[in-house]
């Protein structure tokens, strides 16, 4: 199907048949490298292609949209045919991610988190990390994730420019175990009095357990989302400070740990922070 740009786009907004419209799908597999490109369907009988693995033979670049052209296509009825768009073999990262939320509202108010990340708060995930050394972007679209000729994950690939990175979760590790609690351990009452609202301080001091049951060592990246300011922190935390409810009372911080842990092995990490917390 050859059409310009405004024809594809009404084509796209008119809802159009199923083999028209086509569908952009990215891989991972075998772990080590990114397979990217397809374009089919499923019904009636599928002739073979034999396509040209590695970059795309051509494309076009339209404002902020990457148009990958297929000529001289020619399918009989029921016929369907698949064209990968491009094969690139890209270096990875392999690691295991937790990530911790807030428990200060953006009212200024400590409490528990909302369900869902409350379920999650305790989950770790092993990923990947994957650096696009190719000059072309890869799509927002399913990753399905695989390893010796086995499903192990499936994930969304977020839009990767070019030379940029991605991560993209496996699958929820069951073999790590995180715990993680805050205690209040000091409070200074009425110390602020702003627009006519009332502030207790409040020092609270968070404990994060982490222990590796697997058979194989593994690199652990620990992110807490944090409102208030950083006292203290062991092992020393990576501190940012976020542009974000700037009108707030209490700053946001990033706070990232990076930890490796053998077989078996337990880690403890600590951190106090001061919050303002709103009577």
């Amino acid at each position: 199907m050859k059409q310009g740009l405004a024809d594809f786009l009404r084509s796209l907004a008119a809802g159009g048949r199923r083999e028209d419209r086509g569908i952009t799908t990215q891989a991972v597999t075998g772990i080590p490298f990114v397979r990217a490109g397809g374009v089919g369907g499923f019904a009636g009988g599928v002739r073979q292609a034999s396509p040209d693995y590695g970059a795309a033979a051509a494309t076009q670049v339209v404002e902020d949209l990457f148009l990958y052209p297929l000529e001289d296509i020619t399918l009989a009825p029921t016929e369907v045919a698949y064209y990968p768009l491009l094969t690139e073999t890209v270096p990875y990262t392999e690691f295991y991610q937790w990530e911790i939320p807030d428990y200060v509202s953006e009212e200024d108010r400590y409490g528990d988190p909302r369900r869902e990340e409350r379920d999650k708060s305790e989950e770790v995930w092993h990923s990947l990390r994957l650096t696009n050394t190719t000059n072309l972007p890869w799509t927002t679209a399913p990753a399905e994730i695989m390893k010796d000729g086995q499903i192990i994950g499936q994930d969304i690939v977020n839009y990767t420019p070019g030379k940029a990175e991605g991560t993209v979760k496996i699958t929820q590790a069951v073999g790590v175990r995180a715990e993680q609690t805050e205690l209040e351990v000091g409070r200074d009452r009425e110390t602020l009095r702003m627009y006519g609202d009332v502030f207790d301080r409040v020092t609270i001091e968070g404990t994060l357990h982490v222990t590796n049951y697997q058979a194989e060592s593994i690199s652990l990246q620990i992110a807490k989302l944090l409102s208030g300011e950083l006292k203290d922190s062991s092992p020393k935390a990576r501190d940012i400070a976020l542009a974000r409810g700037l009108r707030r009372v209490n700053p946001t911080h990033l706070l990232t740990w990076k930890l490796q842990l053998q077989p078996g092995e337990h880690q403890e990490v600590t951190y106090v922070y001061d919050v303002l917390v709103r009577r």
